[in-house]
């Protein structure tokens, strides 16, 4: 709530807000976020196994297999880049899992259809089944108005932008955090409890992950048809 004296106002979902008129608020659709500390030991780990420092860390390339989960590192050589699907990779596995994230992360509370900025924004995860003429590899961003500032603001750059009109319900069959926070899980008890240790990175496993493999090497247009028909 802003501070007592402010120019402030109750909304109709009962919060608060300031009274800005030039200032347009935009919250992200979030499934959770790692500890920062944890990021910074896998780029130590990623650094021994290449011969140069990293310099540059994609963590959602669209360079070979376009719009999905696959990151890009490059190191300062110029010349060796690395790609790879993130349920593959020692990061990459938990982040999806969701066994790494904060604490809060499992208790948002902005988890769910009322949001609080005037827009919202997130990728739209599963439009290939509910609007697959509009499919982009390039990926397709999901934009849900909530307040009439936030209608003005879209009204505004929507011409320069492809759009379609899309439900609710199909952005929500791939976008759980629209109706509820990511699970703890419980392997998140002890997930961090060997965070200081040298070989915290190395003693991550990724399994097997055999249909992850296989989709990895299967042509992309292959793998959005049978995403299609699931």
């Amino acid at each position: 709530m802003p501070r007592k004296g402010e120019n402030i106002r109750k909304r109709k979902d009962g919060r608060w807000e300031a009274r800005y008129e030039n200032l347009y608020t935009i919250d992200l659709i979030c499934h959770g976020v790692p500890s920062p500390k944890f990021f910074k030991k896998y780029l130590e780990f990623q650094n021994k196994q290449t011969d140069g420092k990293i310099i540059y860390y994609n963590f959602r390339s669209k360079d070979k297999r376009g719009w999905g989960t696959q990151y890009l590192l490059k190191t300062k050589t110029k010349t060796k880049t690395k790609t790879k699907t993130l349920s593959l990779d020692r990061y990459g596995k938990h982040f999806m899992k969701g066994d790494c994230y904060r604490e809060s992360c499992y208790q948002c509370e902005y988890a769910n259809i009322h949001r609080v900025g005037d827009l919202t924004i997130g990728d739209f995860w599963g439009i290939g089944k509910s609007h697959p003429d509009f499919y982009s590899e390039k990926g397709v961003s999901s934009v849900f108005v909530n307040t009439e500032k936030g209608r003005r603001l879209f009204d505004s750059i929507k011409d320069e932008a492809w759009v379609i009109n899309a439900t609710l319900e199909e952005a929500m069959v791939k976008q759980g955090n629209l109706v509820h926070p990511t699970k703890r899980p419980l392997e998140r008890d002890t997930f961090y409890r060997d965070i200081n240790c040298g070989d915290f990175i190395d003693n991550l496993n990724v399994g097997l992950q055999l249909k992850d493999r296989v989709k990895s090497i299967m042509p992309r247009n292959l793998v959005r048809i049978l995403k299609q028909i699931k």
